[in-house]
């Protein structure tokens, strides 16, 4: 038995147009060329500075609370190479060789004892910041 499946039609949940939802599209899929050609980072190493990304922001949560202004509060994280496997499903050693990149690239450095450190925000690489940059608009 073949299964047919054809599309069905479904509303927007955001109440966007199909041209917004273009726009909105394109601009995430330059996003990750641009992530992959200019910074040298794949899927799986965006992944990572996601990740990185997550905790520091939970780390700010805990420390200031939810209300504070994002740029208010000092940001950073710390993960292992095993949290970050176990946060993305990535095998270890692929996030071993990712960090290896993300290290030679400036945006983490290794500490002294085996953990890897996110020191401040790098906007240019948060999907977030991108996202908020199209809802401005």
């Amino acid at each position: 038995m073949k299964l047919i499946l054809e599309p069905q039609a479904h509303p927007s949940p955001g109440g966007e147009t199909i041209a917004q939802r273009l726009r909105i599209s394109t601009r995430m899929f330059s996003f990750f060329v641009m992530l992959r050609k200019k910074k040298g980072l794949d899927v799986a190493a965006f992944q990572i500075m996601s990740a990185f990304n997550l905790a520091g922001l939970a780390e700010q949560q805990r420390a200031y609370g939810g209300g504070t202004t994002f740029g208010d509060a000092p940001f950073s994280a710390v993960l292992s190479a095993t949290a970050l496997s176990d946060m993305t499903g990535i095998p270890r050693q692929t996030v071993r060789r990712r960090l290896q990149t993300l290290q030679e690239l400036g945006y983490i450095t290794l500490q002294a004892d085996g953990s890897y450190r996110l020191n401040g925000h790098w906007s240019e690489l948060d999907i977030v910041d991108e996202i908020g940059g199209l809802i401005a608009r």
